[in-house]
């Protein structure tokens, strides 16, 4: 029987929370600059991270009130000269909500009484063109009553005004990424701990995010990959019951919340010395990552980072495509979305979305304090798997890895 391992050292890799002075700063510059752009009020709906990674209102929602409704829809009302107000589903969201946010006026009505409270709160204000946020994922019983409230007003949809203000992190909100990183370091220190204990993936994978939940973490997900030849992102314990044995080998990545800022990592491992074949393969997913880390630069255009990606795997191999090859994106931005709005535009998934040629591409300058995050993920029908990805920040003379858990390929 192999031994437990040793008991992992105690964690305290946490970090507070913003302190309530900054929502409301964020509040009233983003009002500010809808207000020159004509707009009376703005409307933020949002899911929480019930929706995971799957949701872009929610980072809206934490940069202007630091609100994560969980499973529920939520609503933020806000206008300038006016106090705001939280709508929320339940009276111990509305508990929850007074010990996370600055808003004082926080109602627990339900979702089908938001749209029609919204509109007279709206309407209240005198507001005719209103800004909003998260139309598509608001959920139909919310917005019918809300616009046949309001039938006068005009609708805009704002993201794009906003996105500007969550681009570049401040020294606040970097040092919670800098702590989201620490802890995904050390969910793979755990997994290389246990990855020859004998038990299956999904085991392995409950271990993992164990560390991110004592450490204070808001959301975990993980996804973990083995076999002789690891094959895809596997979430979910039924299509994780494989046992890692020797010759194996095992993928992990790891996706965290911590006070709504993100932090993400993928690793490759091999339990015992691996085919030069495969080995090989990981090289290659190293010649990638370096490749892209090279391009990003501050000041650059994002694209060239991805184009440096693309171009060094198209080198290795040509025929990826045709050979039934999966490489999904090269990186994404990171922040208080899992895909951060700007930078990930530079970064279309290869499978899903088409690439517009270099003169059709909108110029994404690379700013100090973005934080992205660079991970070639690929899986081959012959090679198996081969992953390596790092949280990156964009200083002003270059860049800064976040995540310090060893890149080679782990021999475990």
């Amino acid at each position: 029987m192999t031994p437990h391992p040793a008991a992992r050292p105690a964690l305290a890799l946490g970090h507070p929370p913003l302190p309530p002075a900054t929502f409301a700063a964020r509040r009233a510059a983003a009002l500010a600059h809808l207000r020159s752009h004509g707009i009376d009020a703005l409307v933020v709906a949002s899911h929480g991270l019930g929706l995971g990674a799957d949701t872009t209102a929610l980072g809206y929602a934490r940069y202007l009130c630091d609100w994560d409704g969980g499973p529920t829809p939520s609503l933020l009302l806000a206008a300038p000269n006016a106090a705001p107000v939280l709508l929320v589903a339940y009276h111990t969201l509305m508990r929850k909500a007074q010990q996370m946010t600055d808003i004082a006026d926080i109602r627990a009505v339900g979702p089908a009484r938001y749209g029609a409270l919204a509109a007279g709160w709206l309407a209240g204000r005198g507001a005719k063109r209103i800004g909003i946020v998260g139309r598509a994922e608001m959920p139909l019983g919310v917005w019918m009553p809300l616009a046949e409230g309001l039938p006068g007003a005009g609708w805009v949809d704002v993201e794009g005004l906003l996105d500007g203000f969550r681009v570049a992190k401040d020294a606040e909100q970097l040092a919670i990424h800098r702590a989201g990183a620490a802890i995904c370091d050390a969910m793979f220190a755990e997994l290389a701990r246990h990855a020859r204990a004998g038990v299956p993936m999904f085991v392995l994978k409950a271990r993992m995010e164990q560390v991110a939940r004592e450490a204070g973490c808001d959301f975990v997900n993980t996804w973990i990959s083995g076999g002789r030849r690891a094959d895809y992102c596997r979430y979910f314990a039924a299509e994780c019951g494989h046992v890692p044995r020797e010759g194996d080998q095992l993928l992990a990545g790891v996706a965290v919340t911590l006070h709504g800022h993100w932090a993400h990592a993928v690793r490759s491992g091999h339990l015992g010395e691996p085919p030069a074949a495969q080995r090989a393969f990981h090289d290659l997913a190293r010649e990638i990552h370096a490749a892209s880390l090279a391009a990003l630069q501050p000041g650059c255009d994002l694209w060239e980072v991805h184009d440096a990606a693309v171009a060094t795997l198209e080198r290795a191999w040509p025929d990826w495509r045709a050979r039934g090859m999966t490489f999904s994106r090269a990186g994404h931005g990171l922040g208080l979305s899992y895909y951060d709005p700007v930078a990930t535009t530079a970064f279309p998934v290869s499978y899903t979305e088409q690439v517009p040629p270099p003169g059709a591409r909108p110029r994404i300058e690379a700013r100090p304090g973005m934080v992205l995050e660079l991970h070639p993920i690929m899986f081959d029908p012959e090679f198996g798997g081969a992953a390596l990805g790092d949280m990156v920040l964009v200083t002003e003379t270059g860049t800064e890895l976040l995540t310090h858990a060893p890149r080679e390929l782990a021999i475990y």
